[in-house]
């Protein structure tokens, strides 16, 4: 029902407001950090979400991504082999910028023809029974994979060919842990790629020429995660159960190139120690137990600043316990902490 669909937004503008709670500096989450144009853009999408009770799943995304794709991006994509479309749209809404947008589209069209097959084939599928995109070409079997976290993968990427290269071999993994099947028409798997968000292709690469790997794990029927191995440990964890032969594939590091400018790097992995994986600890377990309840002090929006300000609050919140205290048996009190410069 409509009504259903208005509630539905309520509830998610709420939850995104209250996302990192700060009440002396009111809904940073929303008013500060939410980015504009992704808040305008889903605004301006309720419209046709509404419709969603007199139409399926499938056309009313569609019919969105073509009104978002007429709008942002060259027309030279719509040329696109068949059933290629559909998948440089879903990625043109991953970039939510038209300029990055457009850089995609040169960067779809440096891919070589097998990456570019496999994205689009994957990224046409619906993953809904008896829904097919109206005007392309049909899909059967399934599932149907959904990738979280790549658009995070894509917008923080310096080079998008050779990420889109990395997003097209995960599919490819994912299709070899699960096969084209008829029964599973209509089903979707969760793909996880928390490994890889941060990462940009060179830092792949360069994970690779220091001994390392990526992994894709199946962990259930329905999901499966990307994670990070040595090479020199994938035979010790299969012979532990971390790893089913069968249920995980490794994927090839990003190809390499003067098309792509990926630099090549010429290190042994011998000869350098592998970065930490542990980072250090949340900055609420390093400060005293009065913290919790006065946690608004370290707004969220300056978190990259909080092992430099970690001991001057310290001290501002045991001034303000000190200050409890004292008031408490009648002593004279240290000044309230919202006097105190942090």
């Amino acid at each position: 029902r409509s009504s259903d669909l208005s509630f539905y937004f309520v509830h998610w503008l709420t939850d995104v407001s209250a996302a990192v709670p700060t009440p002396l500096n009111g809904l940073e989450q929303l008013v500060v950090n939410f980015p504009l144009k992704v808040l305008v853009k889903i605004i301006g999408s309720m419209r046709l979400v509404a419709e969603l009770p007199q139409t399926t799943e499938t056309e009313l995304f569609q019919r969105y991504l073509e009104q978002e794709w007429a709008a942002s991006t060259p027309a030279r994509g719509q040329m696109l082999f068949a059933g290629g479309k559909v998948a440089l749209m879903r990625l043109a809404m991953h970039m939510q910028a038209p300029g990055t947008q457009r850089a995609l589209v040169d960067a779809f069209e440096a891919l070589s023809v097998e990456d570019q097959v496999m994205l689009s084939d994957e990224m046409a599928r619906t993953g809904i029974a008896g829904q097919q995109y109206k005007g392309y070409p049909k899909r059967d079997g399934g599932p149907a994979f959904l990738v979280y976290y790549a658009p995070a993968f894509l917008r923080q990427s310096t080079n998008l060919a050779a990420s889109l290269s990395v997003l097209s071999e995960v599919y490819r993994a994912a299709r070899q842990l699960w096969p084209l099947s008829t029964v599973e028409q209509g089903t979707v798997v969760i793909i996880r790629i928390e490994a890889l968000k941060e990462a940009d292709a060179g830092n792949i690469v360069e994970a690779y020429a220091n001994g390392g790997c990526y992994v894709l794990v199946r962990k259930s029927s329905v999901d499966a995660v990307v994670e990070t191995f040595k090479m020199s440990e994938l035979a010790t964890a299969m012979s532990a159960g971390a790893l089913t032969v069968g249920a995980f594939q490794v994927l090839p590091p990003p190809k390499q190139g003067e098309k792509w400018k990926i630099e090549t790097i010429q290190i042994s992995p011998m000869s350098l120690p592998m970065p930490s994986q542990v980072s250090g600890p949340p900055l609420a377990s390093t400060l005293p137990h009065c913290s919790v309840r006065h946690a608004s002090l370290c707004s969220q929006k300056r978190r990259s600043e909080a092992a430099r300000r970690n001991s001057k609050v310290r001290n501002v919140l045991r001034m303000f316990s000190c200050s409890r205290s004292r008031a408490s048996t009648g002593s004279e009190a240290f000044p309230a902490p919202d006097t105190v410069e942090v």
